[in-house]
């Protein structure tokens, strides 16, 4: 997958989406897969992410990321999985 991600940088993509796909109506494969959607800008969202994740921090004195995850490994109720050196959590806005 990184090869096809640094094909697309090289080809004048900005954005690179990584995202599983389970099938259903509309889809050509009815199993599970991953797809790579690449673009040649950058999303809203996506784009406002450094600038909201400064002010929080600015704000909070910690990283936006760092009080998701404290506040994940608390309630560990979405918790995956969990070791020394990674959390993998599903985030309380996934569907």
């Amino acid at each position: 997958m990184v090869n096809e991600i640094d094909e697309l940088h090289n080809n004048f993509i900005k954005y690179v989406q990584i995202f599983e796909n389970r099938g259903g109506v509309g889809n050509s494969n009815p199993h599970p897969h991953c797809q790579i959607r690449g673009t040649d800008f950058i999303p809203n969202e996506i784009e406002k992410e450094p600038t909201n994740q400064k002010e929080y921090y600015q704000k909070h004195t910690q990283c936006l990321l760092c009080s998701v995850v404290a506040y994940e490994l608390h309630g560990k109720d979405r918790i995956v999985f969990e070791n020394a050196n990674w959390i993998i959590y599903i985030p309380f806005w996934a569907t």
